[in-house]
């Protein structure tokens, strides 16, 4: 428990002392908590609030998919800011994930649109979660760090920094998760929208995409970041889809 207690003051201190006059005020650091977006809401939304654990439990990603946590191997940080158009935030957040990822362990990473992290070969480092209530946004983002193995369900999708050739300490990355965002928050929408098509892994490809109720298949034409896609479907008429109700079920091979 003292060791416990030790670390969190640690990364307190690191987190506090990388936020000094940016947007993040407050730093919270928890030795195990199910999930830093509920943590966040259990100590009372304030803007400018950094919550971090040392272990998360059971997070959660986007439409309420689970998030597998792996014990103190992954990395899990939610940060309350001003409300803010939902699809400016997916992307802010992503364009963070990704400059922090890449800053805190010299791997290149691509964006699966919204807000996926994916290692060159198309496994999953991290995810981004962008949650609105009141006058916030709640954002998380988790990123595998150290794992080392995977479920069968997930061997052939996930990967982690540790498996690419990196060995980061998740408080470095949490620092450079921490000045990433705040440098996001400050960007432009074209900025963003730039940076993250240098990054897109989806254009060009096939793919299942989730609207609504509906399932369209096709080719990934056209990526406006903010706004949606537009599929190039079977019977090869061009769809439009936003992106309040797009999800990616499944995607596939690159055009050559």
């Amino acid at each position: 428990m003292m060791d416990e207690a030790a670390d969190c003051e640690f990364w307190r201190a690191r987190l506090h002392g990388a936020a000094a006059n940016g947007i993040v005020r407050d730093v919270i650091v928890l030795p195990q908590t199910a999930s830093t977006q509920d943590a966040a809401r259990q100590h009372g939304l304030r803007s400018g609030v950094m919550v971090a654990t040392l272990e998360q439990t059971a997070g959660r990603g986007r439409f309420g998919r689970r998030w597998r946590d792996s014990g103190r191997d992954g990395l899990a940080v939610t940060f309350v800011l001003p409300r803010d158009r939902p699809q400016r935030w997916a992307i802010a957040a992503a364009v963070a994930a990704a400059n922090a990822i890449e800053a805190a362990s010299n791997i290149t990473v691509g964006i699966k649109w919204p807000n996926d992290i994916l290692a060159p070969d198309g496994r999953k480092i991290a995810g981004v979660l962008v949650e609105q209530t009141g006058g916030f946004a709640v954002i998380g983002i988790g990123v595998n760090v150290h794992q080392q193995d995977w479920p069968p369900d997930l061997a052939d999708r996930a990967v982690s920094l540790l498996q690419l050739g990196a060995n980061p300490e998740r408080i470095d990355l949490a620092v450079a998760l921490l000045k990433s965002v705040a440098s996001a928050h400050s960007r432009t929408d074209q900025e963003l929208q730039d940076d993250f098509m240098l990054r897109d892994m989806l254009t060009g490809r096939l793919g299942l995409i989730r609207s609504g109720g509906d399932i369209i298949r096709g080719r990934i034409q056209r990526i406006e970041p903010m706004r949606g896609l537009s599929v190039r479907d079977s019977s090869g008429c061009e769809v439009w889809i936003d992106a309040e109700i797009a999800s990616i079920e499944r995607w596939g091979s690159q055009v050559r």
